[in-house]
Parts: C-alpha cells; sequence; structure tokens
C-alpha cells in the first residue's frame, strides 16, 4: 500500500477510535452517575439501571456481565462493553472492545485479530499510547 493509502486507513481507523471513545465517555458517565463512594467493583451490579438515556430520543439498555457492563442501543443494536476497570478511565479501549463495536454497527472484518496488529502499529506511530497500568489497553494521544 502506497504513503496515501496508508495514511486514509489510519485517519479511517482513528476517527472510528474517537467515535467509539466519545460514546463510551458519554455513556459510562451516566452509568457512574448511579454510583456512590461505596460502589467498587463487587457491588456495581445493584446500582446500575436496566435501561439509560444519552439524549431526548436514544435509549441503552445495560447488561451486567462479570466485572463489566455491555451498553446496547435499543434504536440501532450499536454496543459498548466496558469492564470495571474503565469505570474510572472512560477514554481507554482495546482491540476485543473495538472488534466487538466494530461487529455492532456492522462494520466487516474488523475482528480482535484485526485490531490487535492494528492498535500496535498505530502505537507505533504515535497516534494512540498503552495504558499506563492495563495491559493491552491503550489511549488517544491529544
Amino acid at each position: 500500500m502506497n504513503d496515501v493509502g496508508a495514511n486514509r486507513d489510519t485517519t479511517e481507523q482513528l476517527i472510528l477510535i474517537r467515535d467509539f471513545v466519545e460514546k463510551q465517555r458519554t455513556l459510562l458517565d451516566i452509568v457512574a452517575s448511579f454510583f456512590d463512594s461505596t460502589t467498587n467493583q463487587y457491588n456495581f451490579k445493584a446500582a446500575i439501571p436496566a435501561t439509560i438515556s444519552s439524549d431526548r430520543n436514544h435509549h441503552w439498555s445495560l447488561g451486567v456481565h462479570g466485572v463489566g457492563i455491555r451498553i446496547t442501543s435499543l434504536q440501532t443494536g450499536e454496543s459498548i462493553d466496558a469492564h470495571v476497570g474503565i469505570l474510572d478511565a472512560h477514554d481507554i479501549f482495546d482491540a476485543w472492545r473495538l472488534a466487538e463495536y466494530c461487529d455492532s454497527i456492522s462494520i466487516p472484518k474488523q475482528d480482535h485479530a484485526w485490531w490487535k496488529t492494528t492498535l500496535q502499529r498505530l502505537a507505533e506511530q504515535g497516534s494512540i499510547t498503552p495504558h499506563a497500568e492495563l495491559a493491552d489497553h491503550f489511549e488517544l494521544v491529544n
């Protein structure tokens, strides 16, 4: 692939990641608003409602699993999956979550292995940076 094509692909990937991170941040901010000072990784399930609204007309279902939560649009089926480790760091992402998100919005051929390779390449280019505490998680470079 020539440099122009590689730059276009990188730009498209970063746009998708930014969109994902923005939605994740918005939704996790709403979810976190139901928590109080006693909420932790062991009791957070009790604090989470069955549905939330991100604006007047967009509603999301919340499904708790293990130490995580799947937030799914009732209108579009779009899905954001998060685990308790990122409830305090809403801007981080990993290959698995991006692959799940892409699948939910019908972007083909961007599975976990593809995203893992892509994220490594973006990190090498300096577009994203590894998260300091969570292995295989990344943050956008501003």
